[in-house]
């Protein structure tokens, strides 16, 4: 028993010592986390003026439908072009929210998985008796 305890100690030493990132590999990966955390926040950015401009959209096109329903001839062409300019808003608004929500889905899960990558080492866990040993390749 004294001996299986001393070689998983061992082993466990072992494998601290070999199995630590360089520090060159550390530093290109908190780069690619840094680079991920932008492509995350653009990805918001866009997403949300794709928002906006589906709200705008929307808001023009029942504003225009309003006037469309009157006597008035002007308000009857002021009514038009707001239509046609609320379907160009929905329009961009549509083609901004798509790729801001793939930009925003890519970069938070290559953050994640190169911040897991970053965490190699001994776990304690407080729900589990005893140490963990993560192995990442």
């Amino acid at each position: 028993m004294k001996k299986l305890t001393i070689l998983l100690m061992m082993s466990m030493i072992s494998s601290l010592i070999f199995g630590q990132l360089s520090s060159q590999t550390k530093s290109i990966y908190q780069q690619k986390i840094e680079s991920y955390k932008k492509l995350e926040n653009t990805g918001i950015f866009i997403g949300m003026l794709g928002l906006y401009g589906l709200g705008t959209g929307s808001f023009l096109t029942i504003k225009g439908i309003e006037h469309m329903k009157s006597t008035d001839t002007n308000l009857i062409i002021k009514g038009h072009q707001q239509i046609t300019e609320g379907l160009v808003f929905i329009g961009v608004g549509c083609t901004m929210t798509i790729p801001g929500i793939i930009l925003t889905s890519i970069g938070i899960g290559k953050g994640i998985e190169y911040k897991q990558k970053l965490n190699i080492g001994i776990l304690y866990k407080s729900n589990i008796k005893g140490f963990c040993l993560i192995y990442k390749f």
